[in-house]
């Protein structure tokens, strides 16, 4: 946390001292484990901005408490998208209520080694079932569509799609 201090002067000429506050934000802490860049946290004027923004195009509906994102999480996607990188999340992160319920998800997968031709047990991080990852998925989709970056048509395809995956594909993760 940096702090600065500075001074302006009013018509009678008399000083006054004006504090802001500057933040930095860890992305492998919000949205990406794999990303270490810092940026500027967003302001909570920026980010009720966002709010309502994303409310407005929710025909004046508040989010649901299952999508609702937090500051850190919108500026982390945001940061990703000014610099024209892919707003990849890593839904172990991000999730609803920013993680506060959870450090980041892990679950326990049986992994096939090539090398020694057998089968192990791994910890990994992420989501477990689809259900959870759905649950990410909210969150990410409402600060894309907040964030204009993508149509809620491309984003309702691309979830549709994940989710054919999962029904043919459930048979085998029990």
């Amino acid at each position: 946390t940096t702090i600065t201090a500075a001074a302006s002067s009013s018509s009678l000429g008399v000083q006054h001292a004006v504090s802001t506050v500057s933040r930095k934000l860890k992305l492998d802490a919000v949205v990406d484990q794999s990303d270490s860049a810092e940026v500027e946290a967003m302001s909570s004027i920026d980010f009720r901005k966002f709010c309502a923004k994303a409310r407005a195009q929710d025909e004046d509906m508040d989010p649901q408490s299952d999508e609702e994102p937090t500051a850190g999480q919108v500026q982390g996607l945001k940061a990703k998208i000014e610099a024209d990188v892919a707003p990849y999340a890593d839904f172990a992160l991000l999730r609803p209520h920013g993680g506060r319920l959870s450090k980041a998800l892990k679950f326990e997968a049986m992994v096939f080694d090539p090398a020694e031709a057998t089968w192990a047990k791994r910890e990994l991080v992420g989501p477990s079932n689809f259900a959870e990852w759905t649950r990410s998925w909210k969150v990410y989709r409402y600060i894309l569509r907040g964030l204009d970056a993508c149509t809620d048509n491309r984003l309702s395809r691309y979830f549709e799609k994940l989710k054919a995956l999962d029904i043919k594909y459930s048979h085998m993760h029990g």
